[in-house]
C-alpha cells in the first residue's frame, strides 16, 4: 500500500510532492495490475496533497511549503504548536521500547491540535486519526472551517 498509509503516519512522514516521487515506482506497479485501484491511490494522493496546500493557505502560511520535504512538517507543526521546531518529534521514534508508542502519542496529539487550531473539536480528530483522506479535503475546502489560530503551549507539561 503504497499512499494509503495509516492516520498517524500521514502526518509525521508528511504527504508531498517528493513522498510520491518516493512512491511512484510501487504506483505504476499498481497502475498496470490493476488499473482501478491504481487509478483510486494516484486520485487520492492528488487529493491529499492539494487538501494540505489549500489547508496551510487558509492558515496563511505559504501553500506551497507543501510540496517541499521537512519544510512541510515544520509548518504544519509551526501551524498546530506554535512553534515549528516540534516537527522533530518523530525522533523519539528512536529511544528503543517506547519511542513508537511516544511517537503515536504525539501524532494523535497532533491531530488534536489541529482540529483545535481550525475551531474544530474531538469528531474531527477522530476523524483525522481514521479517515484522513475524508477529513483533511473537508477541512480545507470547506467554507465554514477556517483557521482560529493556536493556544499557547508554553506552560503544558508533559
Amino acid at each position: 500500500m503504497p499512499l494509503i498509509i495509516s492516520g498517524t503516519a500521514s502526518f509525521v512522514s508528511g504527504i508531498s510532492f517528493i513522498n510520491l516521487l518516493k512512491v511512484l515506482p510501487d504506483l505504476i506497479y499498481l497502475i498496470r495490475y490493476n488499473p482501478l485501484l491504481g487509478g483510486v491511490v494516484m486520485l487520492i494522493t492528488i487529493l491529499l496533497i492539494a487538501s494540505l496546500c489549500k489547508l496551510v493557505d487558509k492558515a496563511e502560511e505559504p501553500w506551497w511549503s507543501q510540496l517541499v520535504p521537512f519544510y512541510n512538517a515544520y509548518v504544519l507543526a509551526k501551524i498546530t504548536f506554535g512553534n515549528g521546531w516540534f516537527f522533530l518529534y518523530p525522533l523519539l521514534g528512536l529511544i528503543p521500547f517506547i519511542g513508537g508508542i511516544l511517537v503515536t502519542v504525539l501524532a494523535i496529539f497532533q491531530y488534536y491540535r489541529l482540529a483545535k487550531a481550525f475551531g474544530l473539536g474531538i469528531l474531527t480528530t477522530l476523524g483525522l486519526i481514521f479517515l484522513p483522506f475524508v477529513v483533511i479535503p473537508f477541512m480545507a475546502f470547506s467554507p465554514s472551517v477556517y483557521f482560529t489560530g493556536v493556544e499557547d503551549i508554553s506552560g503544558l507539561r508533559f
